[in-house]
C-alpha cells in the first residue's frame, strides 16, 4: 500500500524523482523486512503509545492508509 502511494504521488521530474529513485529508497517496505519492521512498529505502538502512534485506515476491509510517528516524549511527538 505505502509504495503503491508513492509510486502515484511522489514522482517529480524537476525533482529528480522517478520511479526507480523511488523503489531504490522505499522499496524495502515491500520486502520481508520491511514487512517484519512494521509489524514491530505496531506492536511497539500498542505496548508504548506514550512512545509510538499508529493508525491505519480501512476502505472495506481493506487497509488504504497509515498514520504513525515516533518519539522520546509525548511532548515531542505530537506538538
Amino acid at each position: 500500500m505505502q509504495l503503491a502511494a508513492w509510486l502515484q504521488t511522489y514522482p517529480n521530474e524537476k525533482a529528480g524523482i522517478d520511479e526507480a529513485w523511488i523503489r531504490n529508497h522505499r522499496g524495502t517496505v515491500i520486502s520481508a523486512e520491511g514487512i517484519t519492521q512494521w509489524q514491530e512498529f505496531i506492536a511497539a505502538a500498542e505496548r508504548r503509545p506514550d512512545q509510538f502512534f499508529c493508525r491505519l485506515v480501512r476502505y472495506r476491509n481493506e487497509i488504504v492508509g497509515v498514520l504513525h510517528a515516533h518519539g522520546t516524549s509525548r511532548r515531542a511527538a505530537w506538538q
